[in-house]
């Protein structure tokens, strides 16, 4: 790749003198790292090379999930790990990535890090974690009278098992359980200052 020669003017806070011979300038570390981006351009380096955009997926339990870069191509993942659009880069070009879908049975919510930039010397990565949807298991109590009623909620999917107190009617909430976790609510204890018997 062949640069045109150029002319570059700074506005800088010290002043220098320029010759066609040579230049003399104090120079500050942003100065320098200034010069050296103009090095790799004028050399033709790979600095300008088109660069992957990645997308690192974490926590996906089934299904597939479709990613759209600058709203034209689609990158469909199946499983967790690190996989590239087919479309490279340029830098300084903008990227902006979006999730199409996301995963059912079981139903999750993903969220995207770094999900728009730009291309500036190195490929982007963008990270994707996914988490199952969880829901409240719970119902209504009425009639209550007595005291000691306990409930019993058992996750049939994940295992584990929930005991809650029932101590007033109205309504109430065991647990919250994964979606498309199986479960069974059971009495454990009936009221027992008083002759009362529920039922679910």
């Amino acid at each position: 790749m062949r640069f045109k020669p150029f002319l570059l003017s700074l506005c800088l806070t010290t002043l220098c003198s320029i010759s066609p011979l040579h230049a003399q300038a104090a120079m500050s570390d942003s100065e320098n790292a200034l010069n050296s981006v103009f090095s790799l351009l004028l050399s033709g380096s790979n600095f300008l090379s088109p660069q992957n955009v990645k997308v690192k997926v974490n926590g996906l339990n089934s299904g597939s999930l479709t990613f759209i870069l600058n709203g034209r191509e689609e990158l469909t993942i199946a499983s967790d790990g690190t996989t590239p659009f087919l479309t490279k880069l340029k830098s300084f070009l903008n990227y902006e990535v979006k999730l199409k879908n996301s995963p059912t049975s079981p139903n999750q919510a993903c969220m995207l890090t770094n999900a728009t930039g730009i291309i500036i010397l190195e490929e982007a990565v963008v990270s994707v974690e996914c988490s199952t949807n969880a829901y409240p298991v719970g119902g209504t109590v009425s009639g209550l009278e007595g005291t000691g009623l306990t409930l019993t909620l058992e996750d049939l999917s994940n295992g584990g098992i929930k005991r809650r107190k029932i101590k007033a009617n109205g309504d109430f909430v065991l647990a919250g359980l994964l979606d498309g976790s199986g479960y069974n609510v059971s009495i454990l204890s009936q009221p027992t200052d008083k002759s009362q018997t529920c039922t679910l």
